[in-house]
């Protein structure tokens, strides 16, 4: 099954960092898989080598696999449900953030086997 991928960039506030992650990795992400249309869920934090100097806008990265056909769905269910007791939003989140939506535009391609 293709899925789109759902992106989202973050920060903590200023000494935040460890309030964030237990929020969005034990509360966020399990909220967010409960709405019907997303597939799987991963967090990344920033790595320490990186092609630019810091600073850089976002310390972490969600991603999330979204069935096309409920796409629609789950944003409608993220507009509304976002910020209220059904998906309550940490005080520890940065107020800049970004969220984007995007579909597979290429197969995906992996990197020749040396002995191939």
């Amino acid at each position: 099954m293709t899925h789109w991928t759902y992106i989202v960039l973050c920060s903590a506030l200023p000494g935040r960092d460890d309030a964030l992650n237990e929020w969005y990795s034990d509360r966020h992400v399990p909220d967010v898989l409960r709405i019907p249309g997303v597939l799987a869920a991963q967090r990344f934090r920033l790595a320490p080598v990186q092609r630019t100097d810091p600073p850089h806008a976002y310390n972490y990265l969600a991603i999330y696999e979204i069935d096309p056909e409920k796409a629609a769905g789950v944003m409608a269910r993220l507009r509304r449900d976002t910020g209220t007791p059904a998906l309550p939003v940490s005080d520890a989140v940065a107020p800049e953030y970004l969220q984007l939506m995007f579909e597979p535009l290429t197969p995906r391609r992996v990197r020749p086997s040396a002995q191939g």
